[in-house]
């Protein structure tokens, strides 16, 4: 076993194999104790600082301070440099984000939504016209539909409704009493002596409107102990007090709530400019509104977004389609598709949703940041040789199959001098004319507009569309062979003078060999 060692009483002649441990100690215990070092002052900076340890999303910690936190986010000075940071809530997760909200008296996510209710939506013919019945689904009687809502219960028959029953959630007071709902929730919690657990039936009452009794349960809580949150009891008395205090500014607060749940944004914004315009700077509630408020503008562009994306799509389907039926002038088409095509996309889309123009297009430009977007596909079919060949390959495999294929060629005199041959040969069966020679003859664009259907003209343009007027992205391309000369360009026919079989240009891709097909979002 190995003896320690006293530095302190060691005789000065020492031997060279002492010196040796002695140093190879000292050299270990350095790095040792400066690290400890750095420890303890970095211990006592986070308490000076009151810095806290704050996990992101990105599986990062960061530590500093929190310096502020509102609906927009959160600024933490950092630690390690002094720097201000401005964080967004999506950055931080989710366990820390609740946590941090309740340190600055903010609502957490959970309380800011309306408690829903699974429902039954029935559409049903009444003498003044159609209606629709929403309530909880009781019992299916023969050919009626029982529905229970607000204490009554109705009955539909199933000669009455029309389409099939929807399910959906809807907001509990729109389906249930107060005390349907209350009941329903104490049976659920079952209370009795546990503290926490009033605690959460109050919270849930605060989320439905229901003050007394969440004052109520709160009591309740504190004179079981106050449980694991003491401090969660005593602020959400504070809260409910407030509440009942202002019970008007209160019910147009939940108002709102209820609206957004619903998707009635446009309905919700209205109530929020009634609330600022009765209340103002001096609501009570104020906190509270503008956390609704900030709530109902997130849910609002988000759904927004992904009906502006749906949309959009479907705007473009019916331009073109129209476009195709009505637009005989191939040149105006295509000029259709490159300029007006998108304002005629952002007056639809505005319109059926109840916005502006330019809010539409900020909404639809968010939507690739915003994981929203959808990959669409469409093809310029027998009209892809209108693009030129360079295009009609562009950012697919067949162009680099085309500049590998150009390395191996060697383009001498003698390959020159067929290909000149053969060009004058076919201009000057064009010229001698004759009804074999007009067979041969390419199609100009105005001629195969005309020729196709109207469905070939409407993916055309929408292909155009996508490629060329900037609204879309274009994320992957590929061909197909020319069904007619099977990528070759070029067809077998014979020859006006004799027996002769001669490659002419093929009439479906005139010799680009390919049709194209695009994907985008």
């Amino acid at each position: 076993m190995t003896p320690n060692l006293d530095v302190a009483n060691l005789d000065d002649r020492r031997s060279p194999r002492m010196e040796f441990l002695m140093n190879r100690r000292a050299l270990f215990y350095r790095p040792t104790i400066a690290c400890l070092l750095a420890f303890l002052v970095v211990c006592f900076s986070v308490r000076s600082l009151e810095a806290q340890v704050l996990r992101l999303k990105t599986g990062k910690f960061l530590i500093g301070s929190i310096e502020d936190a509102s609906e927009d986010g959160l600024r933490v000075r950092r630690l390690d440099t002094g720097g201000m940071l401005n964080l967004v809530w999506d950055d931080v997760a989710r366990g820390d984000v609740s946590k941090i909200r309740k340190q600055f008296n903010l609502l957490d996510e959970k309380e800011l939504q309306d408690v829903l209710l699974p429902a039954t939506k029935i559409t049903h013919m009444l003498p003044t016209g159609k209606a629709e019945l929403i309530g909880e689904l009781v019992a299916r009687q023969g050919n009626d539909f029982v529905i229970r809502k607000k204490g009554q219960t109705f009955k539909i028959s199933v000669e009455r409704m029309r389409g099939t029953p929807e399910s959906i959630d809807v907001p509990i007071q729109d389906v249930l009493l107060p005390d349907e709902i209350y009941e329903r929730k104490l049976a659920e919690i079952d209370p009795q002596e546990d503290a926490d657990k009033h605690l959460l039936l109050a919270v849930y009452l605060i989320r439905v409107g229901d003050y007394p009794r969440a004052k109520q349960h709160l009591t309740s809580a504190k004179e079981f102990g106050g449980g694991s949150q003491p401090r969660e009891i005593d602020a959400q008395l504070e809260r409910v007090a407030s509440l009942e205090a202002n019970k008007a500014e209160a019910d147009l607060i939940r108002e709102i709530n209820v609206q957004r749940n619903r998707k009635a944004f446009a309905k919700a914004v209205a109530l929020c400019s009634d609330y600022e315009a009765k209340y103002g700077q001096a609501g009570k509630l104020k906190n509270e509104f503008e956390q609704r408020k900030a709530q109902l503008e997130k849910d609002r562009e988000n759904f927004l977004l992904r009906e502006v994306v749906k949309y959009w799509f479907g705007a473009a389907l019916d331009e073109c389609g129209v476009a195709s039926r009505t637009m005989v002038d191939f040149d105006a088409a295509r000029a259709f598709a490159e300029e007006q095509l998108g304002q005629n996309i952002r007056g639809r889309v505005a319109k059926r949703l109840g916005i502006t123009q330019d809010e539409a297009e900020d909404l639809f430009k968010k939507r690739i940041e915003r994981r929203v977007a959808a990959n669409q596909s469409s093809g310029y079919s027998t009209g892809s040789w209108i693009l030129g060949a360079a295009k009609v390959i562009e950012g697919t495999a067949a162009q680099k199959q085309d500049k590998d294929a150009k390395k191996d060629v060697k383009d001498d005199a003698l390959e020159r001098d067929v290909k000149r041959r053969l060009e004058e040969w076919m201009r000057q069966a064009r010229r001698a004319g004759g009804q074999n020679q007009e067979q041969q003859q390419l199609q100009t664009e105005a001629e195969w507009w005309k020729e196709v259907d109207s469905t070939v003209r409407k993916f055309w343009l929408l292909s155009h569309y996508a490629e060329t007027a900037g609204d879309y992205a274009v994320t992957s391309a590929f061909t197909t062979n020319c069904p007619t000369c099977g990528g070759r360009g070029k067809i077998s026919t014979a020859s006006t003078q004799g027996n002769q079989v001669v490659q002419v240009p093929c009439p479906t891709c005139h010799e680009t060999k390919f049709l194209r097909t695009i994907k985008f979002h």
